[in-house]
């Protein structure tokens, strides 16, 4: 028995009855189940009678509904179990989700009669799937969700939105996510409904979205947003993420300073906490903001400290190690480091995520010797893979200092043509950056 159910809610007959014809049940069969008369069954649907209590309880039983709401009363308590479930999991308490899922995923039972909290449940579970990158599973649990879109109530409306957007994201379609976080933003403008917690991860999410696609204005905006309120069930971890985020936006933005005081706060903060990404996160930023800044002594110091701490074959490291040799153009003898790289390229064999970014350094570095025999291949290199593979990557300052290169090249050989046209894509790619 659902011991939260109001029995007197004169749509629980109603309720009964849609679901008695889902399942291709008569009154008679109803009757039977409530030992009563086919009469009262009829009565009962037309509104002139209502079920009493047993009634209800045998009716949910014939209709394998027994531990499912009927009641709007019942209704509003199961939500309330909904978000509990879906807060357990976000504070990792998973062993209590999982028991609690259980009973929960019996809610698509009660569909047709309640199509909101069978919704709810799907478009939560999704944020599981997604933790777990299981991509397609959450799709069709989406496309399930879909099929109701235009019933749905701005409550679910909000969230399946918001998910949409996430589905998109992590498969790095950041267009397309930030269509659908703006729909939720908008959805969420207009009502009360909603927790500002979820409010403010849909922010941090458009904020994400926006520093991939290398948009920094329009990051920051959404972390201005965040910014504004504090609130101390913020996990340290989550806290990181957002200034971390802050700071990559400021140095693209050319904000060296401002980027530069909150990841030395950040790197406070984290080795506080011993976690050893966001450490070595923290690390590249500052190696970062310094690399854009001409500070190559300082930047290299810190892309050092982040390879002591990432591990090696992780992307984060291909790139920390990447920016360090960079770097070490400015600095250093080329023939020297050339040898340097010969070494480490050795290394790294069978590490994919390092092959294109140690093969465009090998060719950076044939074009600042000047070495000829090499230019027609390091330019071919550098303009048809690394500034594309930049591009994708969210690095759209490092494709601008690759075209920076490539117009010195020009200008040293006389080509003005093939200069003038390195000069115009990379103002075209800070336009799009502002």
């Amino acid at each position: 028995m659902y011991p939260f159910e109001d029995y007197s809610d004169p749509l629980i007959p109603q309720r009964v009855k849609l679901m008695r014809k889902s399942k291709k049940l008569t009154q008679y069969d109803i009757a039977d189940a409530i030992a009563s008369s086919q009469a009262k069954v009829s009565r009962a649907e037309k509104g002139y009678e209502k079920y009493d209590k047993d009634d209800v309880e045998n009716a949910k039983a014939a209709l394998d509904i027994a531990d499912m709401p009927i009641s709007d009363y019942g209704f509003k308590i199961f939500k309330k179990r909904l978000y509990h479930w879906r807060n357990l999991y976000r504070n990792k308490q998973t062993e209590e989700a999982a028991e609690l899922q259980k009973e929960l995923a019996n809610l698509i039972k009660i569909e047709p009669y309640n199509m909101e909290l069978p919704t709810l449940y799907r478009l939560f579970k999704t944020s599981l799937l997604l933790a777990e990158r299981n991509f397609e599973a959450a799709k069709e649990v989406l496309d399930t969700v879909k099929e109701s879109l235009k019933t749905m109530s701005e409550e679910c409306l909000y969230f399946y939105n918001s998910r949409m957007g996430v589905f998109h994201a992590m498969q790095r379609r950041h267009e397309e996510a930030i269509v659908y976080f703006k729909k939720a933003i908008e959805i969420s403008k207009r009502s009360d409904t909603f927790w500002s917690i979820d409010d403010e991860i849909l922010q941090y999410n458009t904020a994400i979205s926006y520093t991939e696609l290398d948009a920094p204005t329009r990051a920051i905006v959404a972390i201005s947003k965040i910014k504004r309120t504090k609130f101390e069930h913020r996990a340290s971890s989550y806290n990181l993420g957002i200034d971390i985020t802050l700071a990559i936006n400021c140095y693209k933005k050319g904000i060296y300073d401002e980027a530069e005081e909150i990841l030395l706060d950040c790197l406070l903060k984290a080795q506080g906490l011993g976690d050893k990404h966001f450490i070595g996160l923290t690390l590249i930023n500052l190696g970062m903001t310094h690399r854009y800044a001409g500070n190559w002594e300082k930047a290299i110091k810190y892309f050092n400290q982040a390879l002591d701490i990432l591990d090696k074959g992780t992307y984060h490291h291909a790139w920390a190690l990447y920016m360090k040799m960079r770097c070490q153009v400015e600095t250093e003898k080329l023939f020297d480091l050339e040898r340097e790289l010969i070494q480490t390229k050795k290394s790294l064999e069978g590490y994919d995520d390092y092959t294109i970014l140690l093969e465009t350094l090998r060719y950076i570095i044939y074009l600042n010797r000047n070495i000829s025999r090499y230019n027609i291949n390091a330019v071919e290199y550098i303009e048809n893979t690394a500034i594309p593979y930049f591009i994708e990557n969210s690095n759209s300052l490092e494709a601008i200092e690759c075209y920076k290169l490539l117009e010195r090249h020009y200008l040293r050989t006389n080509k003005l043509k093939q200069s003038l046209k390195a000069n115009r894509a990379m103002f075209e790619i800070s336009e799009r950056m502002a």
